[in-house]
């Protein structure tokens, strides 16, 4: 008797729970104006021959009183429509309800016929060459998945992501590294109908970073982040060559624009901004803008390495260069006097910094002055850079008695050289150059006696002087080297 009780309590115990299974109300909607459309999904249990009906109600107040619209006796039905619907009220709440054998299952879902709200954005914030956009689930319970859009000049659907709690979505396909990009969500049903975006889009920081080639300081200006409750402060933080970034300062959230000068010596800086929330420390990333502090080389060194006279009364100006400098142009300057020296000639570096140099003075006046010589580089931010300095030997001959020629000479001159010894050329009939002595440096005249030579000979001698001289150049290897006078000739 005891087991035929139970079975019959476990019996109905087995059917009341079948009848307390409520529909799962998925959607409502507004079709047209006084039309409203529900959508359900039927319990996995049925009733079976002891269903009565899915009582369907209705208020214009969520706290009710609820009224019912009607009742729908066949239980295969997952649908309904309700062409009575109030037009007056803001919204109207729905529930549907299960009748089996008397008895009734719990309320579905309340739902209302406003299509789902767009939900709360958390934050966007760049991620690489990609955006991270995280939000809030919508507050309404219908909400099955959301649309993502992307500020294209207007927005767009860019994707949909599905799970109510589904919070976060990664843009692979913008441009966060050239501009801002800008986002809304809006939440869609069941049944596929969506609700309104959200009007407070967000958008992520982009930040551009320029510098003067020419010095280290590095100008960063960003645009700033929108629809946050209140921005706390921008975190600026920097990469030197690659190495980690590391906060270097904090900015008011008015403040868009920032001058960075660094001082660390290093040739490439990225550098990162970080919106910072109120309250919560939510933060958003900007994209990461990189700049190359790599200033020209300046030449280590610059020498002047000759200066002399050639045929024509040309002067062939030698120089040397660092050729690791990173140079733009020279420019040739020529003066009689050390400290007023003159541009004469103007020529860019077209194929590289050479370490030999050459520059040939055709219009010098070599029988009346003697002349100084430099040069003067310039790299592209503008910085002059000298070479030391060479003076010409001017050479003067004068005929005196007893058949003597008097010759005198200005001493040759050139920063970090020394003269070793002169040697004294007289030419001869036939136009070749003959050495006629060697002077000590110290010496800077001589008199040749001109008695021996033939008539022909002594109707016109022509001389020049040659210095033969050393340099010591402080940071390259030294040098042997000679240079000429002018030619003078004695009537």
């Amino acid at each position: 008797m005891k087991s035929i009780v139970g079975f019959i309590f476990f019996f109905l115990s087995g059917f009341w729970a079948l009848a307390q299974q409520p529909v799962s109300l998925e959607c409502v909607n507004t079709i047209n104006s006084g039309i409203v459309e529900l959508q359900w999904t039927n319990p996995s249990a049925t009733c079976g021959a002891g269903f009565e009906g899915y009582i369907v109600y209705v208020a214009e107040n969520i706290n009710g009183p609820y009224n019912v619209v009607d009742i729908i006796v066949n239980e295969n039905t997952d649908t309904y429509t309700d062409y009575s619907a109030s037009t007056s009220a803001p919204a109207l709440y729905y529930y549907v309800i299960t009748q089996c054998s008397g008895m009734t299952s719990a309320t579905s879902d309340t739902l209302d016929n406003v299509r789902p709200v767009a939900p709360e954005i958390n934050y966007v914030s760049v991620s690489g060459n990609d955006v991270e956009i995280t939000w809030y689930p919508s507050t309404s319970p219908e909400t099955v998945a959301y649309i993502i859009y992307r500020n294209d000049g207007s927005f767009q659907p860019i994707d949909t992501v599905f799970g109510a709690n589904t919070t976060f979505y990664l843009d692979t396909d913008g441009a966060p590294t050239i501009q801002s990009e800008s986002y809304t969500i809006a939440s869609v049903d069941a049944c596929d109908y969506v609700g309104p975006f959200n009007l407070d889009e967000h958008n992520t920081v982009f930040l551009s970073a320029v510098n003067d080639s020419c010095t280290t300081e590095v100008t960063l200006d960003w645009n700033s982040y929108i629809n946050w409750p209140s921005i706390g402060t921008y975190e600026l933080h920097v990469s030197e060559d690659g190495t980690n970034f590391n906060f270097f300062t904090t900015v008011d959230p008015s403040q868009t624009i920032y001058t960075y000068n660094s001082s660390s010596g290093a040739d490439n800086l990225c550098f990162e901004v970080r919106a910072v929330r109120t309250g919560d420390l939510i933060i958003s990333r900007s994209n990461r803008a990189c700049v190359n502090l790599e200033v020209p080389n300046p030449p280590q060194y610059m020498y002047a390495r000759r200066a002399s006279v050639v045929a024509d009364g040309r002067v062939e100006f030698d120089y040397i260069v660092d050729p690791n400098a990173g140079l733009l142009l020279y420019r040739i300057q020529k003066a009689t006097d050390s400290t007023a020296l003159n541009t004469i000639a103007n020529f860019t570096i077209d194929f590289g910094v050479q370490f030999y140099n050459t520059y040939i003075d055709s219009i010098a006046n070599t029988q009346f002055d003697p002349f100084f010589y430099r040069t003067v580089a310039e790299d592209s931010c503008g910085i002059p850079y000298f070479s030391t300095m060479v003076k010409t030997m001017l050479l003067r001959a004068r005929p005196e008695a007893g058949f003597n020629n008097y010759l005198e000479w200005s001493p040759y001159v050139i920063e970090h050289g020394t003269v070793n010894f002169y040697n004294v050329y007289r030419k001869n009939p036939s136009g070749v150059w003959e050495l006629i002595t060697t002077l000590p440096s110290s010496e800077s005249s001589y008199t040749d006696f001109a008695g021996d030579l033939s008539p022909d000979e002594q109707g016109g001698i022509c001389y020049r002087i040659e210095a033969d001289y050393s340099m010591n150049y402080p940071e390259i290897a030294g040098e042997d080297l000679t240079a000429f006078s002018n030619e003078e000739c004695v009537a």
